[in-house]
């Protein structure tokens, strides 16, 4: 009797050692804990940043999901394109504050603002991997080709070992990481209009998802089984989600004004997007992520009636 209890007290002790070591591997590299298999949602719905011209010069603010609590986090000149880091911790955004367009990061309460890139073209548009370890971005710079267009990039988290992900003579832009690290959605105009694409982190097998009207920004789900992305196919611009091999593309505003920029919030049930359906102010709007209960969040008229609020991210909380 006591050899079978010392060996199970044997076996509960390997079995914890391994628990404990198998949750410190799904760390990511600033220290939260990622979701236990690909495609699982990444935590709870924190703030949503965004930029915004509203004080006469553009920057980064976030709020909590019902518009209240909404705050400057950059304070310079130039700041857009927010993007919250899969810990919920960081953002990546673009800022023109030293005389050209350049990748940035602060942590999520504004602190330790840091420029990554620093080339004379115009980078923008980041998105962090889901591992936190690196961010691709858009950028003009020259790739010796005969034109200057946009192309995707990627780099280390800290700015280092920039790596060009396409190379066509037309525009690559807005990437977004999937949330299982392997792949990353952009726009391309390489077939004679703006479609949203997908292709392997490391670039290759790149392939078009949608061939109707012109189309912009899109995001990834949760889950990694959808994505939502701004079209005009229909003659004005809306948002429209589609499975991630591209079939079922689904109208899911159905407004008369200009909707685009759309982002899902992390537990998947929700979306936030830009319109222009309150006038010629650009708001931030929320949506069920089927596009019941749309509701303008900012509300905000900002300087001779132009706040232009835009390119929502939301903040995943763990």
């Amino acid at each position: 009797m006591r050899t079978r209890t010392a060996t199970l007290k044997v076996w509960a002790a390997l079995l914890l050692a391994v628990m404990a070591a198998a949750v410190a591997g799904a760390l990511l590299v600033d220290g939260t804990a990622k979701p236990a298999h690909a495609g699982a949602f990444p935590g709870k719905n924190g703030h949503i940043a965004f930029d915004s011209y509203r004080d006469g010069k553009s920057d980064i603010y976030s709020m909590n999901p019902d518009g209240t609590n909404q705050t400057n986090l950059s304070f310079s000149v130039g700041n857009i394109s927010p993007s919250y880091s899969a810990s919920g911790k960081k953002i990546a955004f673009a800022s023109s504050r030293d005389g050209n367009a350049e990748v940035y990061t602060m942590n999520a309460n504004a602190t330790l603002q840091t420029r990554l890139t620093t080339n004379p073209a115009s980078d923008s548009s980041p998105s962090y991997s889901p591992d936190g370890k690196k961010i691709a971005f858009e950028s003009s710079r020259p790739d010796g080709q005969a034109t200057i267009d946009y192309e995707i990039y990627s780099m280390n988290a800290n700015g280092t070992g920039v790596k060009q992900l396409t190379s066509d003579p037309t525009d690559d832009r807005y990437p977004e990481w999937s949330p299982n690290g392997k792949k990353i959605a952009f726009v391309s105009a390489r077939k004679g209009g703006e479609q949203v694409w997908v292709m392997n982190a490391d670039g290759t097998h790149q392939h078009q998802l949608t061939s109707l009207g012109q189309n912009s920004v899109p995001s990834w789900s949760p889950s990694g089984k959808k994505i939502v992305f701004a079209s005009s196919r229909d003659g004005n611009w809306e948002i429209y989600s589609l499975n991630s091999d591209g079939s079922n593309q689904t109208n899911l505003t159905k407004n008369s004004a200009y909707d685009s920029n759309p982002c899902y919030s992390p537990n998947g049930k929700m979306l936030a997007f830009q319109s222009l359906r309150d006038g010629f102010n650009s708001e931030i709007y929320t949506m069920t992520s089927s596009g019941d209960q749309q509701t303008n969040r900012t509300n905000n008229a900002g300087t001779n009636n132009a706040a232009y609020d835009d390119r929502p991210s939301w903040q995943p909380l763990h």
